[in-house]
């Protein structure tokens, strides 16, 4: 390397605290000999975090050309199993180029199997999002090429990622570098050492066949001999490769996944399945769901805090929620102000509070009209929504009884199917649920009605000011005795999303299947964050701003996240009358006003402690309807 390299490649390394483009960087992540990584931060928000991966002057073009094709990759792909990319530029005082990712913090498969084999359950809790990642990167014309332990993180969060795509290909094989096949040896298909031109999908299918196989059986099936040259350790891989037939897990595992095992390794690559059908095998591996069909007594029984809770579902989230923003300070007071001033303020508050709150209840309780774009979103034969006030001045509509597919919608290549497998459910009965999340001037009410303490005020709601937007900061106990007090509860998971659906099970948002917008009076409208390009902290918008959906509801993505009346299980369905959530958290549904378009899917589920509130978390109640 010469000097000039060397003091190129010493200035590319980056220390806490430099800025990199739009970004700070706060620790260093890892480091090879030809890039590193790094967690950063936001220039404009702490919150926004990210990792950024930057490229060491080599001198190398054909390492270059991987890095820019590791950029084109990610660009072109959405799904919540692949990491990323949120930007990809060169810094020029450095004269590097970097990609900025999505950070994906947590252990490698590779550290979690120096531990032992997995369970079956962790197993395809694992391997199925892998599944639906490749499967989604292939359809999209690329593949991975190295798909090994070390490249597959499972998030602290929960969830699973797959990285480094480095040296991914799409279908012209011509494109590779001349120096032969990348990738990791151990890894490779045999067709490689047959010196073959290979499909680079079969290259992943082979790598991910082999890898569930290690996986289950806790040891490597062709390791690296050590003390080996680089040419001899490849010569003794490609002899046993060569030698070897199909994979066989043994008969302590499913038929199901045996053979997906033993057809994604076969020798012949022509005879090795797709992604999606080693997919759909894996999903076919998943435990029946119980019925989803409650009791008489449990559906109508309103929902009270400490009580046992509703059977209901405890899959992990597709995605979780991240820590709460951080709260803006008030400054402190300059001086003490004269009695009077702030009695004659306090009094000027009051008057203008008591007389928004009777223009917002006397707003709600008028019929909103609907828009042609909610008409025509209306089923077709629907009857028009019904509406009647509840007993908390807010508006309740009338969800008819129904089935629906609960979970992944068909087609959403988005929607993550290891998190949450779709499964038929049946809505017995009507039920009223509330046109609008739980507004201020409501929860105001309640307060004084039953003597509970207002919960602390959002920066963006200070004081809360604002009485026709969402109530947020409360918990899920004071969300369930407001909706007790109501004449109600909280609603169950299949109650919420079929409600979201609003008659429509084969949409993705309950708009349709159109990306959201953040434009007032469309369609598709709805508060939400990073995409919308709204900068940092904004908060919530008024209840209704945008359109409703086919059972006249509004809100049902963006704004705030919604308490459900179910414990948080991971990792399987809770009991029926758990008594309380695991390690004390509930669902959430719906996404908000801090988090992505990705979040705003009628499928998406997380979670929070039940204990505690957030500024992006409200509710709304539901009612048992009259037999008739």
């Amino acid at each position: 390397m010469s000097a000039s390299l060397a003091e190129r490649a010493a200035r590319a390394l980056l220390k806490p605290g430099d800025h990199i483009g739009e970004w700070i960087v706060e620790s260093a992540l890892g480091e090879g000999g030809m890039g590193a990584v790094y967690r950063v931060h936001s220039a404009l928000s702490e919150r926004l975090v990210a990792a950024i991966k930057i490229l060491k002057p080599t001198g190398d073009a054909d390492v270059r050309t991987r890095f820019v094709r590791e950029a084109e990759a990610l660009s072109a792909l959405r799904h919540p199993s692949i990491v990323r990319v949120m930007g990809f530029a060169v810094d020029i005082a450095r004269e590097v180029p970097y990609i900025v990712m999505e950070l994906a913090e947590g252990e490698t498969l590779k550290a979690r199997l120096q531990r032992g084999a997995l369970g079956l359950e962790e197993a395809v809790g694992i391997f199925l999002p892998l599944a639906a990642a490749l499967a989604h990167a292939h359809d999209h014309g690329i593949a991975h090429r190295d798909v090994k332990p070390a490249n597959i993180v499972l998030v602290n969060e929960g969830g699973v990622r797959l990285v480094d795509f480095g040296i991914a290909a799409g279908q012209d094989w011509e494109s590779l570098t001349t120096g032969g096949h990348l990738g990791t040896l151990s890894y490779l298909p045999p067709e490689v050492f047959r010196a073959e031109k290979p499909d680079p999908r079969a290259i992943d299918v082979y790598g991910f066949g082999l890898l569930l196989h290690e996986a289950l059986a806790g040891t490597p099936v062709f390791p690296v001999e050590p003390g080996l040259t680089p040419p001899a350790a490849a010569a003794s891989v490609a002899a046993r490769k060569l030698n070897a037939g199909p994979l066989e897990p043994g008969p302590g595992f499913p038929d199901a996944v045996r053979d997906a095992v033993r057809r994604a390794t076969d020798p012949d690559p022509a005879r090795r399945p797709s992604m999606g059908s080693l997919r759909d095998a894996l999903i076919a591996v998943l435990p029946a769901r119980a019925s989803r069909r409650r009791t008489d007594q449990a559906a109508t029984q309103p929902y009270r805090p400490g009580a046992p809770a509703l059977p209901g579902l405890g899959q992990e989230p597709t995605t979780r929620v991240p820590d709460p923003p951080r709260r803006v300070h008030d400054e402190a007071p300059q001086a003490v102000r004269r009695a009077g001033f702030v009695a004659a303020v306090a009094a000027a508050a009051l008057v203008a509070f008591v007389l928004s709150w009777m223009v917002v209840r006397r707003s709600a309780l008028r019929p909103r009209p609907v828009s042609p774009a909610a008409a025509a979103a209306a089923p077709a034969g629907a009857p028009s929504p019904r509406a009647e006030a509840g007993r908390d001045g807010l508006e309740y509509a009338l969800a008819p009884a129904g089935t629906y597919r609960m979970g992944c919608t068909p087609g959403d290549d988005q929607c993550d199917p290891a998190r949450f497998p779709p499964a038929e459910v049946s809505i017995p009965r009507p039920f009223w649920i509330g046109r609008t999340e739980v507004t201020v001037a409501a929860y105001r009410r309640f307060a004084a009605e039953t003597g509970r303490p207002l919960s602390p005020a959002p920066s963006f709601n200070r004081g809360w000011s604002k009485p026709a937007h969402p109530v947020v900061n409360v918990s899920w106990h004071d969300a369930a005795a407001y909706c007790a007090w109501a004449g109600g509860r909280l609603p169950t998971e299949e109650e919420w999303e079929y409600a979201a659906r609003g008659g429509h099970p084969d949409w993705f948002h309950p708009w349709g299947n159109e990306a959201p917008s953040c434009e007032d009076g469309v369609g598709n409208g709805a508060r939400f964050g990073g995409e919308c390009g709204r900068g940092a902290v904004q908060g919530t918008a008024p209840v209704a701003a945008y359109e409703p959906n086919g059972f006249g509801l509004f809100d049902m993505a963006g704004n705030v996240w919604e308490w459900c009346a179910e414990p948080w299980q991971p990792g399987g369905v809770p009991a029926a009358g758990a008594a309380s959530a695991a390690g004390g958290h509930r669902v959430l549904r719906g996404g908000s006003w801090v988090h992505g378009a990705r979040f705003l899917r009628v499928s998406v589920r997380s979670s929070w402690p039940q204990d505690k509130g957030a500024a992006y978390v409200g509710f709304r109640c539901v009612r048992e309807a009259s037999p008739g």
